[in-house]
């Protein structure tokens, strides 16, 4: 278990922010009585972070599962320490989020999308070839239709 919270600690950690973080969002966002015909502005961060605790939680108990049957299928094996972290990698996707965000006005919201999470999708191990192409986007079209169709909110355009 000692290794279970080690391995899990950011998860863990993650989720119970996201707990503190629902049980503040009514005293940080006020309703006005006027709105009440629309999407409360409380909507969003409460789907957000409900889904977001959701994967959490969903996270934990697959690594829960895959390690209680890696248990069975190793018994009296030790057990590798897997810390193969790639620190460029990380570099890398920081890198990229910060170079989408430079050219985010410059050349609008849904071609620089689908750039960065095609490029994200290659790097981080993805080489199926229909679900490159067809991740990005599906993605980029369902985050544009909701933030500016659903929520009203104007997305950078292309300028030419």
């Amino acid at each position: 278990m000692k290794h279970y919270v080690k391995r899990n600690g950011f998860t863990i950690f993650l989720a119970v922010f996201l707990l503190g973080l629902l049980l503040c969002i009514p005293s940080q966002i006020k309703v006005s009585l006027v709105s009440k015909a629309t999407v409360s502005p409380r909507a969003f961060p409460y789907v957000a972070a409900i889904a977001a605790f959701s994967c959490c939680l969903l996270s934990l108990a697959l690594d829960l599962f895959a390690m209680t049957k890696k248990e069975e299928k190793d018994q009296g094996k030790e057990m590798v320490k897997d810390d193969n972290i790639s620190y460029f990698r990380i570099v890398a996707c920081i890198a990229l989020l910060l170079a989408w965000y430079l050219v985010l006005k410059i050349i609008g919201f849904i071609i620089s999308t689908v750039i960065v999470m095609f490029v994200l999708s290659y790097m981080l191990g993805n080489r199926n070839k229909i679900l490159l192409a067809a991740f990005p986007v599906v993605f980029t079209l369902v985050i544009y239709l909701v933030f500016s169709q659903l929520l009203h909110v104007n997305l950078p355009e292309i300028l030419f």
